[in-house]
């Protein structure tokens, strides 16, 4: 047997073998958590079941995903109130808008905070974090209840996103998606903590990655989903779109939406 195709046969077994080491987790309740703040301020994050969908477009390349561990997704992006209240600083446009001009780093400092000082009224094994690119799109997307053409993302994008504006909005006055989650495509672009690789297709065909993420590492690029108010003006399909971006860089429209995931031990 030629070496490549050893090399073959091992890659093939390993990840049959990563892509089913994920414990499946299924939420107790359909009920949204909430988390008081000092000052009078409340993080939401409303509960998304896991399911099966493709991820990507024929742009970006396809992969079959597997999401076997429900989540919570923030039904907002983070406010500039809800930053304070954990991290301190200045106010930059007002409390109920997107927090901007915040690293990679900076994100994850704010979830370590709240998993410090709220980690014992989370559901057992789940912990604050930065979404990963899987559960993010299928969140956008409706996640269970998403049926190609039917998101109100695609139907009538002015209701549910800002786009083409050129100034950062209040959180949620567009309308929520199926899932009830405001802003998933315009406002400001979400970072999310999968660093930034190219779909595959071919692969896509063989495997279903289960719960994926590619965990950030130094001096590559990052994913950024959703889209800004300072993008383009066509909605369909949006929220498939994949941005990058440097993991010390801050901007202006770009921002982040907390999650709250099982943690694999």
């Amino acid at each position: 047997m030629k070496l490549s195709s050893v090399v073959f046969a091992l890659l093939v077994i390993l990840l049959v073998l990563c892509s089913s080491c994920s414990e499946e987790k299924v939420l107790s309740s359909s009920d949204k958590l909430v988390i008081s703040l000092p000052g009078g301020v409340s993080l939401e994050l409303a509960p998304v079941k896991g399911g099966k969908f493709t991820m990507g477009n024929q742009f970006s390349g396809t992969q079959s995903v597997l999401l076997n561990q429900d989540y919570y997704l923030g039904i907002y992006e983070v406010t500039e109130a809800q930053w304070r209240a954990v991290m301190g600083g200045e106010a930059i446009h007002g409390d109920n808008y997107p927090q901007t001009m915040i690293s990679l780093d900076q994100m994850h400092e704010f979830c370590d905070k709240l998993n410090a000082q709220y980690g014992d009224k989370l559901p057992e094994g789940y912990a604050f974090c930065v979404p990963s690119e899987a559960q993010w799109e299928f969140a956008a997307m409706g996640g269970v209840n998403y049926q190609e053409g039917a998101s109100c993302i695609n139907d009538d994008c002015k209701k549910a996103a800002w786009l083409v504006n050129k100034e950062v909005r209040p959180v949620g006055e567009k309308a929520p998606n199926e899932l009830g989650l405001y802003d998933m495509v315009g406002n400001v672009s979400e970072c999310c903590e999968d660093f930034y690789v190219k779909y595959s297709t071919f692969w896509s065909k063989v495997f279903v990655l289960q719960n994926p993420v590619k965990e950030y590492v130094d001096d590559v690029y990052h994913i950024v989903r959703g889209g800004s108010c300072n993008g383009v003006g066509e909605c369909p399909g949006i929220y498939r779109l994949r941005d990058s971006a440097r993991a010390e860089k801050v901007k202006d429209d770009r921002g982040f939406r907390l999650a709250c995931c099982y943690q694999n031990k």
